[in-house]
């Protein structure tokens, strides 16, 4: 789903693992299917404007998306910690996930659907498409369909999901949304041909608002096949951040 606002290109998206809290339940929209569809990508960016490795994590990630299709492959620049001096999209939200993330260091770093490398919960960006990426392509159908709509209000966002689970998964599920920026320009170094942005770096995905700071999400607790739940979320409470 996508939108304008204050100017600048937004995108909402939502996965299985990141973090929020309902507001209320919204009536039902027909936002999804029952029928079985294969399991998608997402990749965690840890990122930073003085990060000069992160424009080529960004080229890697735009490639991946190219290659398997952008409904297959989905991005969130998640600037934090380290590497962020002078960047103009740090938020708590950020901070959150990159305490779950583990606080790595480095930069660009990130993580593919959460998966283990081995016992590091984050890869250097030579990892991303393979093994992790290419593997969840090839993992075959997702037991949860996810669908989700987003109005625009003033300054406030409303978000409309919708959960199937065309098949039974276990009792720890939780689901999360957030919403990203595409389109704002700024400072980045960049160790590549380019040598430093001054002020007309394209950023893509960059994280600017989630439902809430915990990185787990909320829990679901109709995940047996067949089961369908709504549910509504406002940005309203953190709006300033956007």
């Amino acid at each position: 789903i996508k939108y304008m606002k204050k100017k600048s290109l937004q995108s909402l998206f939502l996965t299985g693992a990141l973090g929020m809290m309902a507001f209320g339940v919204s009536a039902q929209q027909g936002l999804v299917d029952k029928t079985l569809h294969t399991t998608n990508v997402l990749v965690e960016d840890f990122t930073g404007a003085t990060c000069g490795y992160c424009p080529d994590a960004t080229t890697r990630i735009e490639k991946l998306m190219d290659d398997n299709g952008r409904d297959k492959v989905y991005a969130m620049a998640i600037h934090s910690g380290s590497f962020t001096g002078g960047d103009k999209f740090l938020n708590q939200f950020a901070d959150a996930l990159l305490s779950h993330a583990g606080t790595p260091g480095s930069k660009p770093i990130g993580r593919v659907n959460r998966r283990l490398d081995g016992t590091a919960k984050t890869y250097s960006r030579g990892k991303w498409t393979n093994p992790h990426a290419s593997a969840v392509l090839a993992s075959g159908d997702s037991p949860v369909n996810l669908g989700v709509k987003a109005v625009m209000t003033g300054d406030d966002i409303k978000i409309d999901v919708e959960v199937y689970f065309p098949a039974s998964v276990g009792t720890n599920m939780r689901i999360a949304t957030a919403v990203v920026q595409t389109g704002y320009m700024s400072d980045q170094s960049d160790y590549g041909s380019h040598g430093k942005w001054t002020g007309d770096y394209k950023n893509i995905d960059a994280l600017r608002w989630m439902s809430t700071t915990d990185a787990l999400g909320e829990n679901l607790s109709a995940t047996n096949k067949g089961d369908f739940s709504c549910l509504l979320y406002t940005s309203d409470a953190a709006d300033a951040t956007l």
